[in-house]
């Protein structure tokens, strides 16, 4: 699976009321990094430090909620999230899912709640239930990368709580 991007709609690129958040989601990555990334970010691109995966970290962190990451999709497997029985953390999965779709004023923006593994670049692997961006109009998501957020791990085939993405 990856993020597919697709081009901001005509409509919501012209929305007087919605120009504040085009703006940020259309900023250009140097712009980013200037007015919203962290101290870290900021010196680390100015001093020629190996930056990118950071800035995927913060950008996605600041358009879709702190929860959210990008990586490579190689490093990603989904699947669909199985329920059994009443599940607290799943419930609360469902509300988060919810009200960020309800709530999205982009609406090429498309959220699925997935099951998720995800092999990090220590060696770690990370695995839940939570959400993942399968279609945006953020075009400074790079191509064969997924945009995601576990919302609840699952350690030893148990669900821990749940923690609010945005």
């Amino acid at each position: 699976m990856e993020t597919i991007v697709v081009p901001l709609s005509r409509r919501i690129r012209s929305s007087a009321v919605l120009s504040g958040l085009v703006g940020i989601r259309t900023m250009s990555e140097v712009d980013f990094i200037n007015k919203h990334a962290s101290g870290t970010l900021r010196k680390g691109r100015a001093n020629g430090m190996l930056y990118r995966a950071m800035y995927l970290h913060e950008r996605s962190a600041h358009e879709f909620g702190y929860a959210f990451e990008c990586i490579p999709s190689s490093r990603i497997s989904t699947g669909p999230v199985q329920i059994e029985g009443d599940c607290h953390p799943l419930t609360e999965l469902g509300w988060h899912a919810e009200r960020m779709i309800a709530r999205s004023v982009f609406s090429q923006d498309q959220f699925k709640v997935m099951y998720i593994i995800v092999d990090d670049s220590d060696g770690k692997r990370r695995e839940g239930a939570g959400i993942v961006v399968a279609k945006t109009s953020a075009e400074w998501v790079p191509k064969n990368h997924v945009v995601f957020a576990i919302v609840t791990q699952c350690v030893n085939h148990v669900y821990q709580p749940a923690v609010n993405p945005c």
